[in-house]
């Protein structure tokens, strides 16, 4: 035994103390490392990690002591090995990430090729120590642990010398005097995560080339066999390896370690491993767009045809079959013979099997090692057992041998079919399963049948089936008459399920690599060159027709903003060109504004280049420095093609009207010759509201119609008053009963602009009703308009003056919005998940996204997905402040910025605020910002039906689903809000003709899926069997019947709460709204019809929306919340009833004590169904909104606990629903925000009911 080593332990930075070191029969102990390396230096964590757990290594008890790994052949332990955090991680990433830009930028590629040659020759140097320790903690045989440690080097070698060779390209440009070239740079930190297989090659494979391309590395090794890499590391920092690039963080903390597919700092990720394990990290690393690569699972075929060379072909099978105890990645999993070869060849393998010896690896003689742990032999045997059921015939092998460790005997079977599991799955074992086929194409067709693609091996004298069978089986690698596939310079992967990327190779430096173009544009030519020029001939530039000019010209406001002397020139030569055009067209340009074209020519001057013509057009919009310009007329455009000029985003040039009586077709040919791809327009006809009979608003007999500005699409030949350019003009009414004169189209058209949407100043789509004056100037309104302030700026600034500005996680705040679509917004659908997602990856990538999405409704969906998480976290100080509170805030700060340009995601922001304020028990602010979203729905026109507008293109079908989403979720809400407080009713859906969600109705994915995966109910509770899958989305059905219930209750609502009771004036308990009064015999006749409504629409419900059971039912919390509702909307409409001194007189309806009685069973019912939720999903997953409807039902059974009412259930059952409302509110009170409400209820509950409710059992 060599002596021990020992090792500082290093708690951030600081040296605490020293152990000593596991030590194993080295030649040099130091390679046996417990610790992390993390920044350039060793650190042994107080916390270790357990590798194999307590085994029964074939009926030897071996208690491990937490932290200890075990040697696969004897289940001694080995060491107790440090356990990475999250922190760890975190630190080991940011490091790696600070050295990454120093070490691309220090070193030459000759530099990094030395470094791994030294790693190279350390790495052989210590080749046998390094072959033990494999043996050791991996089981394999010496000699093929220190052949992996040779073929692990090489990898080291080979990418030492493709450093070197990582070329660029020169690339012949299609441009004149221009360079064009391509050059490959380091990706970034990557993440590697490797198995325990191969502890060595695995590492250096996928480490080598990332070193040679220039990338920092953080390795988290296999739990199974940490000491490999962390030797592997050692030797890395004794060849001189760059501060900060390796750092290797073992760990048994899957959480911790997913940080590296999740962590933004990491570029990429390099995995090999499970199949399931290897989708998982794609979809993590997916959502900050990682490159990836991954080599996961395989279950290779290994093919022998009748003219194969037989001993051959056996010894393929045995190094691939049997190398490693069968657990390599490329193992031939399933043998397929041809029938004529079965027999011999079944023979001669099962007498080179029987000659393999187990043992211990570092036992010289052994020839097959241990598995790496018990449930690897476990596995195996399920594979034999299982095929020997079905029929297999076992030819040698088959039992477990009686000695220590994790062995299984050496295995062939015969007589394999596709039913068995071992021809689907990997077993990863020394088992060989031999199947037999008649012809190629049915060993093809087994050999592809297979998720996987990885490997594949066959063994054929025929030169055309081997090219034939070579192409057409469906991996990665192909072995042909060999069994060994692996080298260095071999690219390495497979295709299918077994991943994608290649290792080795020349391709596998291009994994850690990213490829840059470079294009130089030679100086001193000159600009003209390259200018595109209008037609040289006038006819180019005239049209057939009699329609005006739509022209977008030269923007002195461009010049006045500072624009350099090349744009200038170029500017300048395409204004003057396009107006010398215009002239020989025949058209006379409008004249420049003088002020305008003062500042033009002062600024050329400036650049010594000539004056402009005194003619030349302008721009007349908003230009590029904010200032304005003029608006002018559009006068004599066609019906057909006219134009709206929306929110002075464009504008046409004034014509005069002597040029359009002599020549106005310049239009058509016009779109044709000029580029018209910056303007932005809509027909105002796309306008037009299909919700009005517009031809009856104009009296009988009208006949004539004039007139000018603002109306487009009138013909220029109409007369016009003296005096008079714009305003509309009727005539007198005659008695003249014929047809009108104008085109009813016209007139239509003209009605049009009475309530319809427009694009208002701010660029956004905004209702305006037949009032407005809107109407009287056109949309394109002129009038000085502030720009609103931008919420990435002015709104920055306000977040830093609240000292709220802090970086936000991408991946916390992924989380957090996931949380808010899983449980809030499958019940109270506000937001459309797929429309989110996509606004806001337009809005990243600075495309305009039409209003559907915002920083403020992001900060509020936090704000409500934080109620599901720790009031703190650890990754965003916010203390004392919760972390809803955090987001809340956010959200109101960057409201006040956004109101000055309302979208949809306003709208959505302001109802979720609302419901975050009602957790807070704020029901002022909760109110009020519930009542700024359903105006801003009118203001935006959401309540406007959107189909006609889908079909002429200008809302796509997700932004209709989008603004009808909205509004029926704030009408919900302001229903509900109105009718629990008692407040009015400000809603009148006579003007609402949006289309009603119905059951075809989704805006998200088409099932709903829980999030996370595991609810904490089921995480306490998997002996339920509650099986974890997607639902179907019933959204569209259950927003439907959602509706239709506030339609029933409304009525009865409305009656309650903004009326007063005749003479009884309900003051204390509902307030006075208003003047009118209503009897209570009424009040009680509409509440009878109220109730009768609702019962029918349970009884009415659809079936999937059914609860009939409480049992393990497909269930999704918005169906469970939608029935809640039901019954609190019965237990508000029948709790003014209750009360024997309240009652009509003389009597009416059935009493006080139905009332009392139909509320009770309306609590019941609802603690049942809470029950429910709580049972699948846990309490704390119940969002704040149906939260809200507990307290209500919770003191009714209070009341019921303490009275005589005779109401169905017994006094233990009331009790027992009492228990899991008080349940439901103890978990709330620690979930929702800061417990305001819930902790008031809690205390309330620890006083009231003990004292006068008999004692829960």
């Amino acid at each position: 035994m060599a002596p021990s080593a020992t090792l500082d332990i290093i708690e951030n930075g600081t040296t605490v103390g020293s152990t000593k070191l596991s030590t194993f029969e080295l030649n040099n102990p130091s390679l046996v490392v417990d610790a992390a390396y993390i920044a350039g230096q060793w650190r042994l964590k107080q916390d270790v990690f357990e590798v194999f757990g307590e085994e029964d290594c074939a009926g030897v008890e071996v208690s491990l002591l937490m932290g200890v790994s075990a040697e696969p052949s004897t289940g001694k332990p080995l060491g107790r090995v440090a356990s990475c955090s999250a922190d760890d991680f975190v630190e080991a990433i940011e490091a790696a990430h600070a050295a990454q830009a120093a070490f691309w930028e220090d070193t030459t590629a000759t530099e990094r090729a030395a470094f791994l040659k030294r790693w190279y020759s350390l790495i052989m140097d210590n080749a046998d120590d390094l072959g033990t320790i494999i043996s050791l903690e991996n089981g394999k045989t010496f000699s093929e642990a220190r052949g992996e440690v040779v073929y692990a080097a090489s990898f080291i070698s080979w990418f030492a010398e493709e450093a070197v060779r990582s070329y660029g390209h020169t690339i012949p440009s299609s441009t004149a005097n221009t360079t064009l070239y391509s050059v490959r740079e380091p990706v970034g930190v990557c993440g590697i995560i490797t198995p325990w297989n191969f502890p060595a090659a695995m590492i250096t494979r996928k480490v080598a080339p990332a070193i040679a391309a220039g990338c920092a590395v953080v390795i988290k090794p296999p739990s199974e066999t940490p000491y490999t890499a962390l030797a592997l590391a050692k030797l890395a920092e004794q060849a001189g390896a760059y501060p900060g690039v390796i750092h290797v963080c073992p760990t048994k903390d899957r959480t911790a370690a997913t940080l590296l597919a999740t962590h933004p700092l990491v570029s990429k990720i390099s995995f090999t491993g499970s199949t399931n394990v290897g989708k998982m990290l794609a979809s993590l690393a997916a959502k900050s767009l990682k490159k990836v690569s991954l080599e996961l699972g395989g279950n290779a075929p290994f093919i022998v045809f009748d003219d194969a060379d037989l001993d051959l072909a056996v010894e393929g099978a045995m190094f691939c079959k049997f190398r490693c105890s069968g657990q390599t990645c490329v193992c031939a999993n399933r043998l397929l013979v041809q029938r004529g070869a079965a027999k011999a060849f079944t023979a001669k393998l099962v007498a080179a099997v029987s000659k393999l010896k187990m043992g211990p690896g570092l036992n010289p003689d052994t020839t097959q090692g241990p598995l790496v742990n018990n449930a690897a032999v476990t596995k195996v045997n399920e594979h034999v057992q299982d095929a020997l059921s079905k029929g297999a015939t076992l030819e040698f092998g088959g039992s477990r041998p009686s000695n220590p460790g994790f062995f299984y005997t050496p295995t062939v079977l015969s007589g394999v079919d596709q039913t068995m599991i071992v021809a689907q799955e990997e077993t990863f074992g020394p088992l060989a399963p031999i199947f037999t086929f008649e012809n190629e194409a049915d060993a093809l067709r087994i050999a592809n049948d297979t998720e996987f693609g990885l490997a594949g091996y066959f063994f054929s004298r025929d030169i055309a089936r081997c090219m034939r069978v070579a192409r057409k089986l469906q991996v990665g690698m192909v072995g042909v008459n060999t069994g060994k596939i692996s080298a260095a310079e071999a690219p390495f992967g497979g295709v299918k399920a077994s991943g994608y990327g290649r290792e080795g190779s020349l391709y596998g430096l291009e994994e850690y690599q990213v490829v840059k173009s470079v294009t130089i544009g030679v100086c001193g030519v000159p600009r003209e060159q390259d200018q595109s020029r209008l037609p040289s001939t006038p006819s180019a530039l005239r049209a057939t027709d009699d329609r005006s000019v739509t022209v977008l010209v030269h923007d002195a406001g461009a010049v006045r903003g500072g624009a350099d002397h090349a744009i200038m020139r170029r500017e300048r030569t395409s204004g003057v060109a396009l107006h010398d055009a215009l002239l020989q067209a025949g058209v006379t340009p409008p004249s420049m504004d003088e002020d305008d074209e003062q500042q033009a020519n002062k600024a050329l001057d400036t650049v010594d280049l000539p004056k402009l013509p005194s003619e030349a057009l302008v721009f007349s919009s908003t230009g590029g420095d904010g200032s304005q310009h003029q608006v002018t007329d559009l006068t004599g455009l066609g019906e057909s093609d006219s134009t709206m000029l929306m929110s002075g985003e464009i504008a046409a040039p004034h014509v005069p009207e002597d040029s359009l009586q002599a020549d106005t077709t310049l239009h058509s040919n016009l779109e044709q010759s000029l580029d018209f791809g910056e303007l932005y327009s809509i027909n105002w006809e796309d306008t037009v509201s299909p919700d009005w009979d517009w031809m009856n608003l104009f009296p009988a007999g009208m006949d004539t119609l004039t007139s000018a500005q603002p109306f487009a699409g009138l013909s220029n030949t109409l007369p016009r008053p003296p005096g008079r350019a714009d305003g509309l003009v009727l005539p007198a009414i005659t008695d003249n009963n014929h047809d009108d004169e104008v085109d009813p189209e016209l007139i239509g058209q003209v009605a049009a602009r009475f309530g319809s949407l427009h694009v208002a100043p701010d660029g956004k789509l905004r209702y305006f009703g037949t009032p407005s004056n809107t109407h009287l100037f056109g949309s394109s309104y002129s009038g000085p308009y502030s720009s609103p302030r931008s919420v990435r700026i002015d709104g920055a600034h306000l977040l830093r003056n609240a000292d709220l500005d802090r970086q936000i996680d991408p991946e916390l705040e992924t989380h957090l919005i996931e949380l808010f679509f899983s449980w809030h917004n499958s019940c109270n659908p506000v937001v459309g998940k797929s429309m989110y997602w996509s606004a806001r990856e337009q809005a990243h990538e600075g495309i305009e996204d039409g209003g559907y999405y915002s920083e403020v409704l992001t900060n509020a969906m936090c704000a409500i997905g934080a109620n599901f998480e720790a009031r703190y976290h650890s990754k965003l100080v916010t203390f004392p402040r919760p972390l809803a509170e955090f987001f809340a805030d956010r959200s109101k700060i960057l409201l006040e910025v956004e109101l000055d340009s309302p979208c949809v995601a306003t709208v959505q922001a302001l109802l979720l605020l609302s419901s975050h304020e009602a957790g807070f028990q704020r029901t002022a602010r909760s109110w009020l910002y519930n009542g700024m979203a359903m105006r801003l729905c009118f203001d935006l026109g959401l309540h406007v039906n959107t189909d006609p507008y889908v079909e002429r293109g200008i809302l796509s079908t997700q932004e209709a689903q989008a603004r009808q989403m909205t509004f029926w979720a704030s009408y919900v809400m302001n229903y509900r809000m109105s009718f629990s407080l008692g407040r009015p009713f400000t809603l009148d859906a006579s003007e609402i003709t949006v289309r009603r969600p119905d059951a075809a109705f989704k805006p998200s994915p088409s099932s709903w899926q829980q999030y996370p995966r595991e609810s904490i109910a089921q995480a306490y509770s998997r002996s339920s069997r509650i099986q974890i899958r997607d639902i179907p989305d019933l959204l569209g059905m259950i927003s439907e019947q959602r509706i239709l219930l506030c339609d029933l209750v409304e009525p009865i609502a409305r009656a309650l709460f903004v009326y007063t009771f005749g003479s009884l004036k309900w003051r204390t308990d509902f307030g006075r709204y208003g003047n009118v009064k209503i009897s209570s015999g009424a009040l009680m006749e509409m509440s009878e019809k109220a109730t009768s409504a609702m019962f029918s629409w349970k009884d009415n419900l659809p079936e999937p929306l059914n609860l009939v059971s409480q049992g393990d039912i497909d269930v999704t919390p918005q169906v469970l919340v939608l029935l809640l509702e039901y019954h609190y909307f019965q237990i508000l409409v029948h709790r003014p009833w209750t009360s024997r001194r309240h009652q009509p007189n003389p009597q009416r309806g059935r009493g006080y004590q139905h009332a009392r009685r139909i509320c009770v069973n309306s609590a019941c019912e609802m603690a049942r169904i809470v029950a429910i939720f709580e049972s699948r999903f846990g309490c704390r997953r119940m969002d704040v909104e149906t939260s809200q409807m507990l307290p209500s039902a919770a003191l009714i059974l209070i009341f019921a606990a303490i009275s005589v009412l005779d109401h169905g259930d017994s006094r233990d059952d009331v009790l027992v629903h009492l228990n899991t409302f008080l349940r439901a509110f103890d978990e709330l009170s620690n979930v929702h925000s800061d417990g305001i409400g819930y902790t008031g209820r809690k205390r309330e509950n620890d006083e009231v009911v003990p004292g006068r409710v008999p004692a829960m059992h």
